[in-house]
């Protein structure tokens, strides 16, 4: 026995998956410039890992840039303790393409 029913559990779920996609457009768009950015003010070291390990990641409903170095926190916050001072690449970046760096919150 068939039934003709239909259930729609979020009503406009395509005007929702928009907004969605555009959101996640947008936030891939302007990741992209940082990652540019950052990669252009990247110290350039012996082997130029910190540099090409700057990506930038999509997920569902955003993106962001990851610096994936396995030094890259030394580049970004530097070491006090081994003289190494902080370059704030990412922040930077951020800045240069006129966007604000927020820090998460919790």
């Amino acid at each position: 026995m068939a039934s003709d029913f239909t259930l729609d559990l979020i009503p406009d779920l395509d005007i929702e998956v928009a907004k969605l996609v555009d959101k996640t457009d947008t936030a891939l768009s302007a990741c992209e410039k940082i990652a540019a950015a950052a990669r252009s003010l990247a110290p350039r070291g012996d082997t130029g890992d910190y540099e090409a390990g700057i990506k930038v990641q999509k997920f569902r409903g955003g993106a962001r840039v990851l610096a994936s170095a396995p030094h890259s926190a030394f580049v970004e916050f530097g070491a006090p303790s081994a003289g190494i001072e902080a370059q704030f690449v990412l922040r930077r970046a951020v800045d240069s393409v006129g966007l604000k760096f927020r820090k998460r919150k919790g």
